[in-house]
């Protein structure tokens, strides 16, 4: 199933709302995103990235650390 997001007249309150239930899902699964993914998730939420690009930054950043 999809995420169905509603337009509101105020977007950065709808923003918050969409990233706290992202945060409280995470929390309930035992994960806890990195600033550096909550910096992106927001960004995308913004319209500033698409999913695809948020997506492969946070794969780049964390992948250099495997292997080492």
């Amino acid at each position: 199933q999809g995420v169905i997001f509603m337009k509101t007249k105020n977007p950065t309150v709808s923003n918050k709302r969409v990233a706290s239930s992202v945060q409280a899902s995470m929390e309930f699964e035992g994960l806890k995103p990195s600033a550096h993914a909550k910096k992106l998730g927001e960004e995308y939420l913004e319209g500033k990235i698409s999913s695809h690009h948020a997506r492969e930054k946070i794969r780049a950043r964390h992948a250099s650390s495997f292997g080492k």
